[in-house]
């Protein structure tokens, strides 16, 4: 999945928020789906299809610091571990690794 395949997909923008009340973490709720973001990186969108919630994480940012890393696992419920683990299982279609920034 491209990054524009996915974004057309979230649909209508809500509203924009502080993740957990952090200046630096955002959430960006859309019809479908949120798009997380740290330090104005786009860490990873979580899209519901249909009843089926799918999480894309962009490769080089969802570890990229401790910080992200923390609140991104907050986010998405998965450590930096299992995120990397979910998304290098081929037979995994709910984790995926695309380039989002």
């Amino acid at each position: 999945m491209t990054k524009a395949t996915l974004f057309s997909r979230l649909g209508t923008l809500l509203h924009v928020s502080n993740f957990a009340n952090k200046t630096n973490q955002h959430l960006a709720t859309f019809k479908h789906g949120e798009v997380f973001s740290s330090y104005g990186k786009i860490i990873g969108v979580k899209l519901n299809e249909h009843g089926q919630i799918n999480f894309y994480f962009d490769p080089s940012y969802h570890d990229y610091s401790q910080t992200t890393s923390k609140y991104c696992k907050q986010w998405s419920g998965l450590s930096a571990e299992s995120r990397r683990k979910a998304c290098a299982d081929p037979s995994n279609n709910r984790y995926q690794y695309v380039e989002l920034n």
